[in-house]
């Protein structure tokens, strides 16, 4: 690589320090250095996002598994059908697991059915 030039863009590594409010500012903690820097959202660019064991990613092929394990940029992850991969961090998208169903308040409570009784023909 060269000398870096006046108007270069550049990136900096770092990890986002809090979950982020809306457009409000990313705070980042930048390697190798002390003190955080806050800057705007559209500022930042996702290299990869932190994933922990049991989350849901869909890998850039559609493939959705559950994350076994996260370490230097790669995941262990298990599909549905039990297959297991290793993929790049940088490749998946994390999924938003869905809200639980809530039976509406309205719905009668369900009453114990009667014991079967067997019956000969």
């Amino acid at each position: 690589m060269g000398t870096f030039r006046k108007g270069d863009r550049v990136s900096v590594m770092g990890t986002v320090r809090h979950d982020q409010r809306g457009d409000a500012q990313v705070f980042l903690d930048i390697d190798g250095y002390y003190s955080p820097v806050s800057v705007g959202a559209e500022e930042v660019t996702l290299v990869y996002p932190r994933l922990d064991p049991g989350d849901r990613v869909r890998w850039t092929n559609g493939v959705v598994a559950q994350v076994i394990a996260a370490a230097d940029g790669f995941l262990w992850v298990k599909s549905d059908k039990g297959e297991r991969w290793t993929w790049p961090a940088t490749e998946v998208s994390f999924v938003v697991p869905a809200p639980p169903i809530e039976p509406p308040a309205s719905l009668p409570a369900i009453e114990h059915l009667p014991e079967t009784q067997e019956v000969e023909f």
